[in-house]
C-alpha cells in the first residue's frame, strides 16, 4: 500500500473517532444513557480499511433506571444505519455471554 494511501486511511480513520467522540455528549443526553466503552470495528481494526472505509464504531452504555422502570428499556441503538451501533450493559453481557463473535472482538481491544 502506498504511503499516500496509508496516510489517507489514518486520516479518515482520526476524523470518524473524532466525530464520534465529539458526538458522545449529545447522545448521552439525548438517550438517556452513559457510554461506557467505545471501540472501533470492521476494517480500520483489522488493518483491511482501504480509502473508502467507513469508520465503524460499537459502544456499551448504560441506561437510567428511571427509563427502564418507566417501560423505555432500550437494549440496542443503532445510530446513522449501522455504523455506530451500540447496546446496553444488559444486552452487551448477553450477547457476550452466547458467544456472539462481534461481542467477544471487544475483548481484545486495546487502547
Amino acid at each position: 500500500m502506498e504511503n499516500n494511501t496509508k496516510q489517507n486511511i489514518t486520516l479518515s480513520l482520526m476524523a470518524g473517532k473524532k466525530k464520534f467522540f465529539d458526538e458522545i455528549p449529545a447522545l448521552e443526553k439525548e438517550h438517556n444513557i452513559m457510554i461506557l466503552l467505545a471501540y472501533v470495528r470492521g476494517s480500520h481494526l483489522y488493518g483491511t480499511a482501504t480509502e473508502t472505509s467507513d469508520v465503524d464504531v460499537t459502544f456499551v452504555y448504560i441506561q437510567k433506571t428511571d427509563e427502564i422502570l418507566k417501560g423505555n428499556y432500550i437494549p440496542q441503538l443503532s445510530i446513522g444505519g449501522e455504523d455506530v451501533v451500540g447496546y446496553e450493559i444488559e444486552r452487551y453481557l448477553e450477547l457476550l455471554n452466547n458467544n456472539n463473535p462481534n461481542i467477544i472482538e471487544s475483548l481484545d481491544i486495546t487502547p
